[in-house]
């Protein structure tokens, strides 16, 4: 019997669908006329950047419940958005307006 574990039959699949994911460019390349090849290098690097967007969001968020699965009752989790967005001056002081303080 063949064991294989989670890691190898993820690092499996991954291989498979960037091969196909490759095979498939190549096979319309081959079956189209050469003034689309520009567009086709675009959307496959278009593809790419998102499949490599969608990949690193699985494996944050896998790594986020791993430790949310980490937690007892001695131990404290601080999340962080590392995204928010600084407000301009002139932003701050409409805000600051319309909420009636003064700073």
């Amino acid at each position: 019997m063949l064991l294989i574990n989670t890691q190898s039959l993820i690092n499996l699949l991954v291989i498979n669908v960037k091969q196909e994911f490759f095979n498939f460019f190549a096979n319309i390349e081959v079956n189209s006329n050469e003034a689309n090849h520009n567009d086709l290098q675009n959307i496959k690097e278009h593809l790419l950047y998102y499949l490599a967007h969608q990949t690193r969001k699985v494996y944050l968020n896998s790594q986020f419940n791993v430790n949310l699965l980490a937690l007892d009752n001695k131990t404290a989790f601080i999340l962080i958005d590392y995204k928010i967005e600084i407000l301009t001056k002139t932003a701050q002081e409409i805000k600051n307006d319309w909420f009636g303080k003064k700073s």
